[in-house]
């Protein structure tokens, strides 16, 4: 079974492949829908991790960070409904750099580590977005061009999105890289 069976069973029709054991297609949904929970549940680890990266500064005095809004308004004694503006940032890992060039007047510096927290699971989830997106333009302009003598160039299109999209979802890279 496939994502086309998928689709065409959500829209009220029978699989395609009619004879298949009941309890094949039962599996088959049951692991879809595990993988899906498990890659819900990176995500949200994902989240949360950089949730907590999250710096608070009090907008009028900016000078000293806090763990969350909360404490702003514990630490500054605020009254009831008072509202107040808070700055947010994220604490990130530092950086490494080495100085690369010296001269008289200038250097030039290198960065040597980049302290960027890692997300593979949503760069995969972007990646899998994007991969529909490609999908989904190939197919309107091969469906446009249905009426034409000749779609050969269109149905390259549609062989090379659907191999593009193939490759963004493989990868691992951050931003389709």
């Amino acid at each position: 079974m496939n994502h086309s069976d998928i689709e065409h069973m959500a829209q009220g029709f029978p699989p395609s492949s009619i004879g298949k054991d009941h309890e094949e297609v039962v599996t088959y949904l049951a692991t879809t829908l595990l993988a899906a929970q498990q890659k819900l549940d990176a995500l949200a680890a994902e989240n949360a991790a950089l949730k907590s990266n999250l710096m608070f500064w009090d907008a009028e005095d900016p000078e000293n960070p806090y763990d969350s809004p909360e404490d702003i308004a514990n630490n500054c004694g605020m009254d009831f409904n008072t509202k107040f503006e808070v700055q947010v940032a994220a604490k990130m890992p530092n950086r490494t750099y080495r100085v690369s060039e010296v001269s008289q007047y200038d250097c030039k510096i290198e960065l040597v580590s980049d302290a960027i927290p890692e997300t593979p699971a949503t760069d995969a989830c972007l990646n899998s977005l994007r991969a529909e997106g490609v999908i989904m333009f190939a197919s309107k302009q091969l469906a446009a061009a249905s009426n034409l003598e000749s779609t050969t160039t269109l149905e390259r299109l549609m062989l090379d999105a659907e191999e593009l999209a193939g490759q963004l979802r493989a990868t691992g890279g951050k931003d389709g890289e």
